[in-house]
């Protein structure tokens, strides 16, 4: 939720901040699991964390070999995926002290929370007030994205933000008049976001809702189970509605969902971006091309395309992996992937296990047409939830080492984290003297120039581009 996207890296401050709460609570737990009366308690680690493992393998293949243009743009995904299984470590053990249901509750208090955050930052850019609330909320460009810059993101927190409600109305947290308020508010802010996507996320909500209550008893059914149907048909109504009220209010508010795809239709560039993804697969079928690499080698497509449109993801999960990954790592996460659900599948549907997986769900719906894997404030709590309905555990018994480890990864994890918050606010300096300044200025400044060329060998950034 924290306001600041500045470039180069709009989203480094939320994804750096992500890590770090991460990083504190894994150390709470690991200063909670070394204490006198749990020293002897056996170590537990989620079967989940197997799923990031064929990844972080197949990356270290690619840096032994050379095969990426820069070292992090292999060192930073490796550092990520460290990061989402200390996550999905903190769920399950987070799950086993203290209950899903007490975890659930909480989540679903700060996923409420934030969304109406982000729904009256919205209101703040559609009335162009920003400014006067000071770092609260994120200036706007045209697009009512809240403070999360983007408005697929939006739309899937937002979502994220339903489901909390209608869970925190299950278990008896809120009122009838509470949640049906709640819910017209996220919903309004779904239209705000005009984000195509969310008439996806939401349908897909009800559909998987509908299936989870079927395997429930009726007598377990939570009494929200109607309002989770009927929002598709909601979300119709507040998007037919809205664009007149905010006439009345006079306010300048361009396009819903609904007149975007009857303007724009679907986005044809996806199709375009799949096929290049697809005949750069099958050039780099094993082990892929890596991070990073991707414009690099649509470039040399350029002589089989009338056009290519330049990306730095192929915009869908499954593609994603294959591209970067190649088949081992895509095997991989897909052999462990299939195995979480398999297992949770046996496990009887709770009120909690139907929650987290319809947050899992709107999440899922995002990574097959943009890739919102790739920003830690998705994939950490993605890892944490698998990690906390997760049913097989890797044990052994406490030791000297068993202690010793979690504590040097966090304290790992934390330098590595400062330091690239130090050097990003390096490159900011540098991204904005270069711009800015150097860019104007003919001949350019060799002092500036030897500045940038310094940053970027002892950097894990590369630097702005010349």
């Amino acid at each position: 939720m924290w306001p600041r996207h500045s470039l180069p890296i709009p989203s480094f401050y939320n994804e750096a901040i992500a890590a770090f709460l991460v990083l504190i609570a894994a150390g709470l737990v690991t200063c909670i699991s070394t204490s006198a009366q749990n020293r002897l308690a056996p170590r537990v680690v989620p079967y989940v964390t197997l799923i990031f493992l064929p990844l972080i393998a197949v990356l270290g293949i690619q840096l032994a070999l050379g095969k990426s243009t820069f070292a992090y743009d292999l060192l930073f995904p490796i550092m990520v995926l460290a990061v989402a299984i200390a996550a999905a470590i903190l769920g399950a053990s987070c799950a086993r002290q203290y209950g899903c249901e007490r975890l659930l509750i909480w989540m679903s208090i700060a996923l409420v929370t934030g969304g109406c955050w982000n729904v009256a930052s919205q209101f703040a850019q559609l009335t162009k007030t920003t400014a006067e609330f000071g770092p609260l909320f994120t200036y706007s460009t045209g697009s009512l994205y809240g403070n999360l810059a983007q408005r697929n993101h939006l739309s899937t927190y937002l979502n994220w933000s339903i489901v909390a409600a209608l869970y925190l109305f299950a278990k008896k947290r809120l009122p009838t008049a509470g949640v049906v308020s709640l819910l017209v508010v996220f919903l309004v802010g779904l239209v705000l976001t005009a984000s195509r996507m969310s008439w996806l996320q939401i349908t897909w909500t009800a559909g998987a809702a509908a299936y989870l209550m079927a395997k429930m008893q009726p007598d377990e059914r939570p009494r929200s189970w109607r309002l989770v149907l009927s929002l598709p048909l909601a979300l119709l109504v507040v998007t037919l509605l809205l664009p007149y009220m905010v006439d009345l209010l006079r306010l300048d508010f361009s396009k819903t969902a609904i007149e975007r795809l009857q303007t724009e239709g679907l986005d044809r560039n996806r199709w375009l971006i799949y096929s290049q993804a697809w005949e750069i697969f099958k050039a780099h079928p094993w082990l892929g091309i890596g991070p990073g690499e991707l414009q690099f080698n649509q470039l040399l497509l350029m002589d089989h395309y009338k056009a290519v449109l330049f990306a730095s993801s192929a915009h869908n999960l499954l593609l994603d992996l294959l591209v970067m990954t190649g088949i081992v790592g895509t095997i991989g996460f897909t052999w462990f992937g299939l195995g979480w659900l398999l297992r949770i599948r046996k496990r009887p549907v709770s009120v909690e296990t139907a929650a987290i997986l319809l947050l899992l769900a709107s999440l899922g719906i995002h990574t097959l047409l943009e890739f919102p894997e790739w920003y830690g404030f998705f994939l950490f709590p993605a890892a944490f939830l698998m990690g906390a309905l997760e049913t097989r555990f890797i044990r052994w018994r406490a030791n000297l080492i068993t202690r010793i480890i979690p504590i040097v990864c966090v304290l790992y994890g934390f330098s590595c984290t400062g330091i690239l918050w130090y050097q990003y606010e390096q490159l900011e300096s540098l991204y904005v003297d270069h711009y800015r300044h150097n860019l104007k200025a003919r001949p350019a400044s060799v002092e500036v120039l030897a500045r940038l060329y310094a940053f970027r060998e002892k950097s894990f950034f590369e630097g702005p581009a010349n």
